[in-house]
């Protein structure tokens, strides 16, 4: 079965959190005494801001960990939905406003966005099971921005194959921990054990990683314009011959790992590691695609 990725339903959920907003906005004017000023006319602002977010989901640009985990999930727990769409944004709006080269329009609207959706999080209710995994994740993300500068700085310092090729699946490794909390916040609620949700989480990483190699790889001229300097944008330094046998290395050792986890005869937990499997499996070929691509590039420049 091909498990397909579609945020079309996810993006009409995070529109409809505007509203949210608006009662809320709607209660300050009041309490105020402003009332020359439509509620109609922050509606289209909101919804302006929001769209700067929702087309990127739309076009790939950026990736709906949520709408991962509902592919992976049957039954996904709609009660979870927009908790994960909130911190979902949140980190993609982050994202780019650290690492894109943003117009002030552009980023003015994000920074717009970014605060809705932070008022927004902190008017959700939060259950206490889910509260540590959240505070736990966005700790998380500390810690991948600082393995990116320490990876980033080793495999600047050595010209050895082995080392700079271990740095680069440390540094993958580290990233894909950006997947974790939405797979969590679902699978705390369907699974009783704490180790199955851990396992699952765990294995969902492996698919995270190939397919953050396989973004770094498809934005790898947008990134050196960019000045961002991801681990492919640092091996791609060594020349196209040398790229792809890195990216060659760096498939056989996610493929290598794409072993299912057990779960204890647990019937829910063995159709979600089944998933995960195919959906590494997934990335895995079209991850090998990327890497004929690049080598054809090289047929074409030696024969030419």
């Amino acid at each position: 079965m091909k498990l397909t990725y579609d945020v079309q339903s996810l993006e009409e959920v995070y529109l409809a959190t505007i509203e949210d907003n608006l009662r809320s906005v709607d209660r300050i004017l009041a309490q105020l005494g402003i009332a020359d000023i439509p509620l109609e006319q922050f509606q289209g602002i909101l919804f302006q801001a929001s769209q700067s977010l929702t087309q990127r989901w739309r076009t790939g640009r950026k990736t709906v960990r949520t709408q991962i985990a509902r592919m992976l999930i049957p039954d996904y727990p709609r009660d979870v939905l927009e908790l994960s769409l909130a911190v979902d944004a949140i980190i993609n709006l982050l994202d780019d406003l650290l690492d894109e080269l943003l117009a002030e329009e552009q980023k003015a609207a994000y920074i717009l966005e970014f605060v809705r959706v932070l008022a927004l999080f902190n008017h959700l209710h939060v259950p206490p099971e889910y509260q540590e995994r959240i505070a736990d994740y966005f700790n998380k993300c500390i810690g991948i921005v600082v393995a990116e500068i320490v990876y980033r700085e080793k495999m600047k310092a050595t010209d050895d194959f082995g080392d700079r090729l271990s740095y680069a699946l440390q540094c993958y490794d580290a990233k894909s921990l950006d997947m974790d909390v939405f797979m969590e916040l679902p699978l705390v609620e369907l699974l009783e054990s704490a180790q199955m949700v851990d396992d699952l989480v765990a294995f969902t990483r492996i698919h995270r990683a190939v397919a953050l190699i396989r973004k770094d790889f498809h934005d790898l001229s947008h990134d050196k314009e960019n000045h961002t300097e991801t681990p492919i944008v640092l091996l791609s330094y060594e020349g196209r011959e040398a790229l792809g046998r890195y990216m060659e290395a760096m498939i056989a050792h996610y493929a290598a790992r794409n072993q299912k986890p057990q779960g204890a005869g647990d019937a829910l937990f063995s159709r979600i590691a089944a998933n995960i499997h195919e959906l590494i499996a997934q990335e895995l070929a079209a991850a090998r695609a990327d890497l004929a691509v690049l080598r054809e590039g090289e047929d074409a420049r030696a024969a030419g």
